[in-house]
């Protein structure tokens, strides 16, 4: 197939040739939205799900033939919303091997990693409340919970450092990967085996003063995406127990430091107003309207904004239109703030009261005030 005929193509993804995706819990995927799993770390080695994967094979089947595969029908779902950007379209202009594009063409069931993605640990400061302890260890705290994790950490890292040397592109998120001492080992290797590769940072930003964020300085090619969407005490609320003064300070700080950065946004039923604030506030201190991103909280259900009254759902839509009307139609934050329209017009089965029993919990446990701080939500 040719190059343009690949990248236009309405189903292929390089992932399931080039990347690999390694969940917290050890679950091996081929990215981070993927629905079927290749195998996990309690149970082998990460070398015996790369090579021969009968799973693999048929996802890379079913693209040759031009069919969606249920692996990835976030990417779908969300493409067919009219949001322009996706993981598959990212990882089609970004790490898709050019130079083999035959590959491509056969269902092998192996992966030629260009691309790797990385979450193996779940630790972070936050417990954010549309998060869960798979992904935060604070989480798992606070629930009295342990989530099983692979025990071969140094086996994988291991795997990680022989494999950097081709890289086009890696992600480090995590937990929260400013505070990983592994990601710090890795990222000093890449810089002596392969320092023009696209290095990718998800962070809160909650302490930027760590080896890991100096040592990611030092690449070219780096790319922070922050996680952000609302402001002051519903920052605070959301992205608990981090406080919104030091949001501030950490983000004026890292946009005069870093070459490349965005903002990964998540709407929920907690952030249907001060959505709007958070886009205000981060243009003001210079951030540019190609910088936005903004998914969509479905998990847990009971944060999705479509929880909320019709009334407050068409309120919503009409700031989206107004803040389209100001803003290019070429930039990320124009198509983004289309996609949250078409998002909460389709269909869903309202449980505002499951909303406010756990928001009610949350308030228990952290000792907050959900009605204070949301006050539509209790009208």
């Amino acid at each position: 197939m040719k190059p343009k005929d690949l990248y236009e193509d309405p189903v292929f993804c390089p992932a399931p040739w080039n990347n690999l995706y390694i969940h917290p819990d050890g679950n091996i995927l081929t990215c981070s939205v993927g629905k079927v799993t290749l195998g996990n770390l309690n149970d082998s080695n990460i070398e015996d799900f790369v090579e021969d994967n009968e799973i693999l094979k048929d996802l890379q089947q079913t693209m040759i033939d031009g069919l969606r595969h249920r692996n990835c029908k976030n990417c779908y779902s969300l493409e067919d919303t009219g949001v322009y950007y996706s993981l598959r379209k990212h990882y089609k202009s970004t790490i898709t091997n050019f130079n083999n594009l035959e590959q491509y063409d056969r269902a092998t069931g192996n992966l030629d990693i260009t691309s790797l993605d990385i979450r193996y640990d779940n630790t972070c400061q936050n417990a954010c409340v549309y998060c869960g302890p798979e992904y935060s260890n604070r989480w798992e705290k606070e629930l009295g919970v342990t989530i099983k994790k692979p025990t071969n950490t140094q086996n994988t890292k291991q795997y990680i450092l022989d494999n950097l040397k081709n890289l086009k592109e890696i992600y480090f998120a995590g937990g929260e990967p400013l505070i990983n001492k592994d990601f710090v080992v890795i990222m000093q290797e890449l810089y002596r085996v392969n320092p023009n590769c696209k290095v990718r940072i998800n962070s809160n930003i909650k302490n930027i003063d760590t080896p890991a964020y100096e040592i990611s300085k030092n690449f070219i090619n780096l790319r922070y995406t922050i996680s952000a969407e609302s402001i002051n005490e519903q920052y605070e609320y959301i992205r608990y127990p981090q406080t919104w003064s030091n949001f501030q300070k950490n983000i004026k700080r890292l946009i005069n430091e870093v070459p490349s950065y965005n903002f990964n946004m998540t709407l929920n039923v907690l952030n249907v107003y001060s959505l709007f604030d958070c886009i205000d506030y981060l243009r003001s201190i210079g951030t540019h309207d190609n910088s936005f991103i903004i998914t969509h909280a479905h998990e847990p259900i009971w944060c999705d904004i479509c929880n909320l009254s019709d009334e407050i759902i068409q309120e919503f839509i009409e700031k989206c239109t107004h803040y389209m009307q100001n803003t290019d139609p070429r930039y990320s934050l124009y198509s983004a703030l289309g996609g949250c329209i078409e998002y909460v017009k389709q269909p869903f089965i309202k449980d505002i009261n499951s909303t406010i029993n756990n928001l009610e919990q949350l308030d228990i446990r952290r000792n907050l005030n959900s009605r204070k701080t949301f006050p539509y939500i209790y009208k």
